[in-house]
């Protein structure tokens, strides 16, 4: 959505065409302090990297 700031994360139409809903996350990136938020939040509870996150460091 904005360039290296904020990421909206999703499975391709090829993979979502079972699903009745397909999820979407959104993901803040702040690279200077290498700050990630995502709305699953399972970096912020668990401390590991969520696949939402690591898709947008590709």
């Amino acid at each position: 959505m904005e360039k290296e700031k904020v990421y909206v994360i999703y499975k391709s139409e090829e993979h979502t065409k079972n699903e009745v809903r397909p999820s979407k996350y959104l993901v803040l990136v702040d690279m200077t302090q290498e700050n990630y938020v995502c709305i699953c939040a399972r970096f912020q509870k668990d401390g590991i990297l969520c696949v939402h996150i690591l898709r947008t460091l590709i």
